[in-house]
């Protein structure tokens, strides 16, 4: 009788141990759920350009210099700093931590998931702000990723752009983009 409690025991142990080790393979990330796109885009001055993400046509990020002087009745006229570098979405929200549109200027390796921070969800199309002169994180800091997610199916797709603009928001650069194609996974900032 004790052989056989104690293969019992020894079974349900490693059927315990098989089904927990399934189940961590089955979450495990696999490198095709990965779709980068490398970009290589320079604005410069007052301009604009869209990008389209393929993955669904919500995914429209439209990125802009501004004029913000132009747009201000009671500019100061001691600030030198005249433009703006923003992006604007639909349906899609961005991690802004400032909860008013400052959005979060992401280190290399940082995970994108739901725990991020604050995902702003405004559902309108609107303007955040990468860099003013009064600041903003994105403002003279080199590379940083912008990150983004879109509800579907019950969950989201999160995904990044790599983008860097100088000091003055004189020039923006949009380096390329990636997302995880599979809901509900999360995706690091410069992931391929």
């Amino acid at each position: 009788m004790k052989n056989v409690v104690g293969v019992l025991i020894i079974g349900v142990a490693l059927l315990s141990t098989s089904c927990k080790k399934k189940l961590i393979e089955s979450n495990e990330q696999k490198a095709d759920d990965i779709v980068y796109e490398p970009l290589d885009i320079t604005l410069s001055g007052v301009s604009e350009l869209s990008v389209q993400i393929p993955y669904d046509e919500r995914l429209n990020f439209r990125f802009s210099i501004m004029d913000i002087k132009a747009m201000n009745d009671n500019w100061d006229e001691s600030n030198t700093d005249t433009l703006a570098a923003d992006v604007s979405v639909n349906h899609v929200q961005i991690l802004d931590d400032s909860k008013f549109g400052y959005l979060n200027a992401l280190d290399a390796d940082a995970e994108i998931n739901p725990n991020s921070g604050y995902w702003n969800n405004r559902t309108d199309p609107d303007n955040y702000l990468l860099s003013t002169s009064w600041g903003a994180e994105f403002k003279g800091a080199g590379d940083k990723y912008l990150a983004f997610r879109l509800q579907k199916d019950g969950g989201y797709i999160y995904g990044w752009f790599l983008v860097n603009c100088t000091e003055k928001s004189d020039e923006l650069q949009i380096k390329g983009y990636a997302y995880n194609k599979t809901v509900s996974n999360p995706i690091q900032a410069g992931e391929q």
